[in-house]
């Protein structure tokens, strides 16, 4: 059943299937924008994504920065540790 299948490939993979395929897109879209040959509409629909729109909220969920800042830099940004200071 699927929600059999949902349970094994979670185990297997430490993730959803969903969410699976969404890492394999963003991972996908990264390396084709630091080629910089095609345009982000492009890179949207080689990865699957119909809406250009749908695909750069969800990059810039995934990856803290959008697809066109992401081409600019070539990574995301850093994520600062937290202030030993906030835990105290």
């Amino acid at each position: 059943s699927p929600r059999h299948f949902g349970r094994l490939f979670g185990q297997w993979a430490g993730k959803s299937p969903s969410q699976f395929i969404t890492t394999a897109r963003i991972d996908k879209a990264r390396h084709l924008l630091r080629g910089g040959q095609l345009s982000i509409k492009e890179i949207a629909q080689i990865v699957g994504y119909d809406d250009v729109h749908h695909f750069t909220r969800v990059f810039s969920r995934e990856m803290g920065t959008s697809p066109a800042a992401f081409r600019q830099t070539g990574h995301a940004p850093k994520r600062q540790a937290p202030d030993v200071g906030e835990f105290v």
